[in-house]
């Protein structure tokens, strides 16, 4: 037995995430599902150490203010009581400085793998680990880190998907996921200690799935649709939100280290410099979002927070403002190495500002929330494919590895309208009907875009909203009439405009464009007509 002590940095990734969140189309187990997976390492983790009452000799955890670092030390590195101490934690993911012998990192390693296993039933665990010397300087890390995750990869394509045993002809199945059904409250008593409220009869994954959602006290989900739970009627909002160019980010990151010889001398300099960049994003897609949707907790609900990721829900006439206002909160943000004591290094780094891109898919309550989630995210791929190009691109002054300005994208954001209940192939929908849509729009407050930015589309909706007939009556059915004639022929709109522009229907030409189309050819008017049913 090798009884050795070693030290070691081992990495760490969760298996099957997104099939196991989305593997059900029900909203409470898809919000445990990420539950789950956020936390699951690191209970796991905190789990071991207390099962070996060596619960002071794990260190999980760094302080970190408005996403700076504090005057902090790698305490693995200065302790040798200390076994183990995370470098970098994100949802699904961890890096991990270890010291003890390899029997004690296998057993270790054993322990985890089974945790995962049985807390979520479905997902798997890769690690690699390499050997490291911790008194070495930050290359040590730099070149270890490296290696461990190239190790990882190819862990990773050799590591069988992990396949769950559908039900027999005999046993009672879950209608979605085909797993069987039992008695959940029977596994939690033999195996984990508790039981799950409600419903004692559904698969022990869903079992899972809800009991997690349940620990985070988030009990009633419904009353986010204002009481209006059972309207069919009634819509909401799937918003993905994505981070922009966050490689191009970190390497301007690196670079200014590097440039500077900011790098450090010491393995816990590198240290520093790793979290620094993890802190910062957890504050800026996490702390930040987190805290606006607190302020409309009435009117959203967070699913799924990990990394740059963001998705949540919310009433369907609250979704365009709150997104702005999410996705303008990231714009104010940037990532830029500081000293210890909460300096930046380098002023031009303010240039190195996060942006975003957003998907919005508006369903109607009882809409299968998986399927909304793809649309919201094929959505947001429309976003990104606008901002990279080079006109919707925001000169900074850093400068890129070839001594180019470097130039960061804007942040857009895309919708779809799923009101009838079918699915359209929006690739093909866009391409055949492409002069119909303005969409994707811009929320960069530094791009002039005229009709093409956030503040036109709002500006549009509102217009219609708040016009009225002299007897009090709303355009409504003169609004609906120009969303649908667009899909007639440009000579109708053409007709259709002169119309209402000679009854002045929506006031003076100041007022109101009375042009159906932009310079370009596309409609001025279609998108905003056709959200304008989300808020009557």
């Amino acid at each position: 037995m090798n009884t050795m002590r070693k030290n070691f940095l081992i990495i760490y990734d969760v298996r099957g995430i997104q099939k196991y969140i989305f593997r059900t189309t029900k909203l409470k187990e898809i919000i445990g599902a990420s539950n789950i997976v956020r936390n699951i390492l690191d209970e796991g983790i905190t789990e071991y150490f207390k099962f070996n009452n060596e619960i002071d000799k794990l260190v999980n955890n760094w302080k970190a203010k408005d996403g700076k670092l504090g005057n902090i030390s790698f305490e693995i590195e200065h302790n040798n009581q200390i076994k183990a101490e995370y470098v970098y934690y994100g949802a699904g993911n961890l890096l991990l400085a270890f010291r003890g012998s390899e029997e004690e990192l296998k057993e270790f390693n054993n322990f985890l793998q089974e945790y995962v296993l049985k807390h979520s039933y479905s997902l798997s665990l890769a690690y690699a680990y390499t050997e490291v010397d911790f008194s070495k300087g930050s290359q040590e890390y730099l070149n270890k880190r490296r290696e461990v995750i190239g190790k990882l990869n190819e862990v990773k394509t050799r590591m069988p998907e992990l396949v769950l045993t559908k039900s027999l002809p005999i046993t009672k199945s879950d209608s979605i996921t085909g797993l069987p059904i039992s008695d959940s409250s029977a596994y939690f008593d033999s195996y984990l200690k508790e039981r799950i409220s409600g419903d004692r009869y559904m698969p022990i994954e869903s079992a899972l799935k809800v009991k997690k959602n349940e620990k985070n006290g988030v009990e009633e989900l419904d009353r986010i649709f204002d009481g209006n739970r059972n309207s069919n009627k009634r819509m909401i909002a799937v918003v993905h939100i994505d981070g922009n160019d966050m490689a191009a980010m970190i390497a301007n990151y690196i670079k200014v280290l590097e440039d500077k010889k900011l790098q450090g001398v010491t393995f816990e300099d590198a240290v520093y410099n790793s979290r620094n960049i993890s802190a910062k994003i957890d504050y800026v897609f996490r702390d930040k979002v987190r805290n606006i949707l607190k302020e409309h907790d009435k009117e959203s609900r967070l699913v799924i927070s990990s990394g740059d990721d963001i998705t949540f829900i919310v009433l369907a006439e609250k979704a365009l403002d709150l997104v702005k206002e999410i996705m303008e909160s990231i714009e104010e943000e940037f990532l830029a190495p500081y000293d210890k004591n909460g300096n930046i290094v380098d002023v031009k780094m303010k240039d190195n500002k996060f942006s975003s891109c957003a998907g919005i898919c508006f369903i109607h309550s009882h809409f299968p929330f998986a399927t909304a989630y793809e649309l919201a995210e094929e959505s947001c791929s429309f976003a990104k494919g606008e901002a990279k190009k080079k006109e919707n691109r925001i000169e900074t002054m850093l400068l890129d590895g070839n001594g180019n300005k470097y130039t960061r994208p804007a942040s857009f954001l895309d919708f779809e309208i799923c009101d009838v209940g079918v699915v359209r192939n929006i690739e093909n929908d866009r391409k055949v009907n492409e002069n119909y849509y303005l969409k994707p729009y811009c929320v960069s407050k530094s791009i002039d875009v005229d009709d093409r930015h956030i503040e036109s589309l709002l500006g549009k909706i509102k217009f219609f909203r708040n016009m009225n007939d002299n007897d009090g009556s709303s355009h409504r059915s003169v609004v609906k009439e120009i969303r649908n004639g667009y899909e007639i022929s440009d000579a109708y709109m053409d007709m259709l405009f002169e119309r209402i522009k000679s009854r002045k229907t929506f006031g003076s030409v100041e007022e109101f464009v009375y042009e159906p189309r932009c310079k370009d050819g596309k409609a001025r008017y279609y998108d905003a007509s056709s959200l304008i049913d989300l808020y009557e």
